[in-house]
């Protein structure tokens, strides 16, 4: 008998030192990370998402505070899912890649995107009927009739057979990354239903919110049966915008309310779930007080899931993290997307495009709440084609497609290294999107970083040196240990530990 005691003693005594064993493992700041993979490039173009030597976690000291930046990640503090970057597949960018001829460059494109071996890209937005970006000069929506002055109440005229190059392009890629996100986004309705019979301006006809909201769904079940599922939809493209050379449509907070709240009781009866997102424009007055309206209460606001911001307002009033803060501190449970930006003809240093991508697009927003970004045009011609010419090449792709000597080629652009910084290793597991953490630079006026936890337990830190001139030394601190790296001027680090 005494034996069986002892014998039970040991055993509840090796149970407590397992147990107590586990509960200091699951404290995650003080697991110990041997190891840092480091992955650079830099605004010389020296270096591009190349692989450093790694680097060996020491215990942190206070002392590192006066040779250099402490970026320091909380790694008990998750905050929003980061569901990925991107870009948008328009229809002068699904032109391209399905020209014939250039079946394995366009492939060779794809995966350098999308793929894990590339930037793993994880958001793509596409337009319902025409954005600005089209191959030819007529700009189109997916129910035109000759007469727009006639009606189709029952959309017999609706059709994506203009989006034949789009359906096989998103084809590939979510063959490639399944677990891509789809946006869709109209620019106007048609014609028809509008109070100025026209693609450009007007809005909406008060006998017409019912049937835009069937053509948004009718929208999302065409691409359903191709076998693509949109996961978000906008109401419309830049909503209070007026008096622009491609398709606009005013909608204001009153109808956006109005709007989703129809089409999501289709989308219900249809048995789709679709997210609405109720803004697809820059970080302004105007916009924060469309949220207040939209959000107003949680009965009106119930059916939008978010916002999406754009890029082009002036950074020097409000930045796209300025956006992320209004939401998330008004309106805590809405999701909050950044949906265009894009590099173009007024600036082509690769230097100064990487940095500014990072800190306003890819690297600052997260540590703010935002849930992703993306892109304009995924891919363009070299010189902005195609596109109307009454439109102008203003914009350039995430990647340049060129053909010359016979021969199609690529070249990927500072925004493509900006996201693929990120993607590449902060990825979905079991269905499980990476978490943001909260993330601090001891000088933010030269180094920026933000940081995501990974399902399996890795930490993904991203930092960018702002500065146009002066190299920093950064001591990335991750609990009670650190690691520190040289960062040249206008470049990106990448730390996976």
């Amino acid at each position: 008998m005494k034996i069986k005691k002892v014998a039970l003693l040991l055993c509840m005594l090796f149970v407590s030192i397992v147990c107590a064993t586990c509960f200091v493992a699951c404290d995650e700041e003080t697991v110990s990370r041997n190891w840092a993979d480091v992955y650079v490039t830099t605004g010389t173009m020296s270096k591009l998402m190349a692989r450093q030597t790694s680097l060996k976690f020491e215990n942190y000291s206070d002392d590192l505070e006066s040779s250099g930046v402490v970026v320091s990640v909380d790694i008990t503090s998750k905050n929003q899912d980061f569901y990925g970057y991107g870009a948008s597949l328009t229809h002068s960018s699904a032109y391209l890649l399905a020209q014939e001829g250039a079946e394995n460059t366009a492939d060779e494109m794809l995966n350098e995107l999308f793929s894990k071996d590339g930037a793993n890209l994880g958001l793509v937005r596409i337009p319902v009927g025409a954005s600005d970006y089209i191959e030819g000069e007529e700009f189109f929506t997916c129910d035109d009739i000759e007469d727009n002055y006639d009606t189709d109440m029952n959309l017999e005229h609706f059709s994506i057979a203009k989006d034949a190059n789009i359906i096989a392009v998103l084809k590939k890629i979510v063959a490639i990354n399944p677990n891509v996100k789809i946006f869709a986004c109209p620019w106007s309705a048609p014609a028809w239903m509008k109070t100025s019979s026209s693609l450009f301006g007007g809005q909406l006809d008060v006998s017409c919110y019912d049937v835009y909201a069937d053509y948004l769904v009718k929208f999302i079940e065409a691409y359903k049966n191709e076998g693509i599922n949109i996961e978000y939809l906008s109401l419309v493209n830049e909503p209070l915008i007026t008096n622009i050379r491609y398709p606009h449509m005013f909608v204001s907070e009153l109808q956006a309310i109005d709007l989703s709240h129809r089409i999501t009781q289709k989308l219900a009866r249809k048995g789709l779930s679709v997210k609405i997102l109720g803004w697809e424009h820059n970080v302004d007055d105007m916009a924060f007080d469309y949220a207040d309206t939209v959000f107003e209460d949680g009965d009106t606001g119930k059916d939008i899931a978010g916002f999406a911001y754009h890029g082009y307002g002036s950074v020097d009033y409000y930045t796209v993290s300025d956006g992320c803060d209004y939401i998330k501190d008004n309106f805590a449970n809405k999701q909050i997307f950044m949906t265009e930006i894009t590099e173009h003809t007024g600036s082509n240093d690769f230097a100064s495009n990487l940095s500014y991508a990072a800190r306003y697009v890819t690297v600052e927003p997260l540590n703010h709440g935002l849930n992703g970004a993306m892109f304009w045009n995924l891919v363009l011609n070299a010189d902005g084609s195609p596109t109307p010419i009454k439109h102008g090449n203003e914009c350039y792709g995430v990647l340049d497609m060129n053909f010359g000597d016979g021969e199609y080629s690529y070249f990927k652009r500072s925004s493509y290294y900006a996201m693929a910084h990120t993607n590449k290793f902060a990825y979905p597991i079991d269905g499980v999107y990476p978490k943001a953490l909260t993330t601090e630079s001891s000088n933010d006026s030269q180094i920026l970083a933000s940081a995501l936890y990974r399902a399996d337990g890795a930490i993904i830190i991203v930092a960018v040196n702002i500065s146009d001139q002066l190299s920093e030394t950064v001591h990335v601190k991750v609990g009670a240990q650190s690691v520190s790296f040289e960062l040249q001027p206008q470049s990106v680090a990448t730390f996976v530990c």
